[in-house]
């Protein structure tokens, strides 16, 4: 700009007198703004604001009055305001995209692991109750999304995650061993409540160390990973026992460790017609059991209604009569006994172990669990119980004529 006759600063009248003024006025200063060809020129701009959305809107505000410009004129707002501001909104128009995909894996990484939709379905619930009321605060409080505060929905549905997981593992197994999803739940939860209620203290002090931090993302990231977090802890020991009661959790790892033997559904008549995984599920629901020999499992004339199944080794029936024992039979892989003590009959003869077995053990209240959870496998368990004791009825009959 150049003095005009009243003293004061006023734009060249021409073209051709502000190339002579950048001619023979420039300096170092104006060279930095202007190419030397003097076709493109930078307008520096201060701006007191450091929030993405505030600068966004004024960088809109900046387009909308560039737009005016006569059209030989092309102008374009840039700087690293202008660039961070465009990396956050990137972020946040991501940032459902990357939590669904998140909350999608995980999905199926629980279904991989608990063999049920529904199990992995209900472990999803508790991990998806933090995320949605951390995105809620976010909200409430104006705290607008940015490349720190992006991170903390990832990171509390991996911790989350990973305390369902442990829960209902725990529960799984007590489940099994006390044969009551009451006492499962509240054994459980007694089992893994200090171990995660300490890793969550741990983590949310760590987190909270940010709050010392001068910058305000890195001291709201803090806080917010923080009460995310407890808010995590929370859901998992107020909703994750409420909700996992209420379904069978059978992981991968049970059915692997679930030793059969090979082609159960046709060398077991007990589990003839059911898969492998289906003959491996009612095994878990089932006890199964390894027993030494010369154990005895079954004792004449008692009262017991458990039923037994032979997966592999040697089994004696045998009864005493006259002081001496006699062996009535020799059973093997696949052999169920004990059926009669289940419709409530006194024990008829001795059994016994001859080498070390395997047996499956099961009675009235394991099969009514069964049919709860798996009706289809229940019903050809009991359609092949009838069927064995039927057989067992005819073998007698024509022993006797």
């Amino acid at each position: 700009m150049q003095p005009d006759a009243g003293g004061a600063l006023a734009y060249p009248e021409s073209t051709r007198l502000a190339r002579q003024l950048l001619s023979f006025g420039g300096n170092d200063a104006v060279r930095g703004l202007i190419d030397s060809r003097q076709r493109n020129a930078v307008v520096p701009l201060r701006i007191n604001v450091d929030h993405s959305a505030q600068v966004s809107a004024l960088v809109e505000r900046i387009r909308t009055r560039l737009a005016t410009l006569p059209p030989a004129l092309n102008a374009e707002v840039t700087g690293a305001p202008v660039m961070a501001a465009s990396t956050v909104t990137r972020v946040v128009d991501r940032q459902w995209l990357s939590v669904g995909a998140a909350l999608l894996a995980i999905l199926l990484v629980l279904y991989a692991l608990f063999l049920s939709l529904r199990a992995a379905l209900v472990a999803m619930i508790p991990n998806l109750i933090p995320v949605a009321v951390y995105f809620g605060l976010l909200g409430i409080s104006g705290i607008g999304l940015n490349p720190a505060t992006s991170l903390v929905a990832c990171l509390v549905i991996g911790v989350a995650v990973d305390d369902t997981i442990h829960f209902l593992a725990r529960f799984n197994a007590e489940a099994r061993a006390r044969g009551s999803e009451d006492q499962a739940v509240s054994h459980a939860l007694g089992t893994v409540l200090r171990p995660v209620s300490l890793t969550t203290a741990a983590l949310c002090l760590s987190f909270g160390a940010f709050l010392l931090s001068p910058l305000v993302s890195h001291a709201e990231f803090g806080a917010l990973a923080a009460l995310a977090l407890l808010l995590a802890w929370l859901t998992d020991i107020l909703v994750t026992p409420a909700l996992g009661s209420m379904v069978r959790i059978v992981t991968l790892w049970d059915l692997l460790r679930v030793d059969l033997g090979q082609s159960p559904q046709y060398t077991i008549p007990l589990l003839n017609g059911l898969s492998n995984r289906q003959a491996r599920l009612f095994a878990l629901t089932a006890h199964y059991e390894r027993v030494p020999a010369g154990t005895d499992i079954v004792i004449e004339g008692e009262i017991s209604a458990d039923i037994w199944v032979c997966v592999d080794g040697q089994l004696e029936v045998w009864v005493e009569r006259e002081g001496q024992r006699r062996t009535i039979n020799s059973l093997f892989r696949g052999a169920t006994l004990g059926e009669a003590g289940y419709f409530g009959q006194r024990r008829t003869a001795s059994v016994t172990t001859r080498r070390d077995t395997r047996l499956l053990r099961f009675n009235a209240n394991d099969l009514e669990r069964l049919r709860r959870r798996h009706p289809r496998i229940a019903a050809i368990v009991l359609r092949n119980l009838n069927r064995i004791q039927a057989e067992r009825l005819a073998h007698a009959t024509s022993m006797l004529r």
